[in-house]
């Protein structure tokens, strides 16, 4: 899913120079440049924008919006759709955008900030080189501080619309402590917090009590490993959406992870616990997007449209 919505969010339009004003001469140049032996994703431009995924969220007919933190701005509602693997978060995602979208909500989806860095060609130090858990700790450093600032502007630009808008987080800050040993993670917030510095006016402590703060709600989508293990799909496959994934967990490892993600979040006030249930795949994505709905409408009542653009 991060992939694919990476697009979306990652991808300015750019003007590129005509082959037709450089000339036979810069076609033959870019042929010859071309081989086969170059990865498929640096042949790939990262200025494509996906059309359709970039109007996908957005409501025809915005509805009332109620609660306003300053002029011209209005409360963004934030959510995290967290899980262990193969838990059905991108189908998630598209049922809820659909429904909120229908409702007059505008919707913003969040890559996941680690895909997005595997995208960009980051690669994960193997077990027990030299350096690995400093170098573990370094890129959790950075998937933190890149989580942060995109909740931040993301957060900025759904506000100044003056339209009632969700922001689906694929993942949130706490996530990290799933996927670092318990020694190193207060070492990592401290990181985080002093490169922090100065981003936030007045600044708030970067800590735990923080993160869950930063969410009205976090949905937790159970992994298909616990409770439907027919349907857990693992190594070389495709996710829900047809897209191709790598995921290397076992059935017994995604379960141990989908219990760690548990631990980091159920303290949030507003903490749901998706499971997979008897009525099957589409109602575990109905009861998500019902949750969240339902916090939507308590924040921003739905009536006629009010004036806002």
């Amino acid at each position: 899913m991060a992939s694919r919505l990476a697009r979306r969010h990652f991808a300015p339009l750019a003007v590129a120079a005509s082959a037709a004003w450089l000339g036979p001469w810069a076609r033959k140049v870019s042929c010859e440049a071309k081989s086969e032996a170059i990865p498929s994703r640096f042949r790939t431009s990262l200025y494509r924008l996906d059309e359709n995924l970039w109007k996908a969220g957005q409501a025809l007919r915005p509805g009332m919006v109620t609660t306003r933190f300053k002029p011209g701005r209005t409360h963004v509602i934030r959510i995290v759709l967290t899980g262990g693997p193969c838990a059905g978060k991108s189908s998630a995602l598209e049922h809820l955008t659909r429904a909120a979208t229908a409702a007059g909500y505008d919707v913003y989806a969040a890559p996941e900030v680690c895909t997005v860095l595997l995208n960009a060609g980051m690669q994960f130090p193997e077990p027990g080189c030299a350096g690995y858990e400093d170098r573990w700790l370094a890129i959790q450093t950075g998937v933190m501080q890149m989580q942060l600032q995109l909740e931040r502007s993301m957060t900025d630009i759904a506000a100044s619309t003056g339209r009632p808008s969700i922001i689906i987080f694929d993942r949130g800050l706490l996530d990290g402590r799933a996927y670092v040993p318990a020694h190193n993670w207060a070492k990592l917030v401290g990181q985080v917090e002093a490169s922090a510095a100065g981003l936030d006016k007045p600044r708030k402590l970067i800590s735990e009590e923080y993160m869950l703060a930063r969410y009205n709600m976090i949905v937790h989508l159970t992994s298909a490993a616990d409770g439907a293990e027919e349907y857990y799909k693992w190594g070389k496959t495709v996710d829900d959406s047809g897209n191709a994934v790598i995921r290397g967990e076992p059935p017994e490892k995604a379960r141990e992870l989908d219990h760690k993600l548990r631990d980091c979040w159920r303290q949030h006030p507003r903490w749901v616990l998706i499971h997979n249930g008897p009525d099957g795949f589409k109602g575990k994505l109905q009861r998500a997007t019902d949750s969240i709905m339902k916090l939507a409408s308590e924040i921003h009542p739905q009536g006629p449209k009010n004036g806002q653009v």
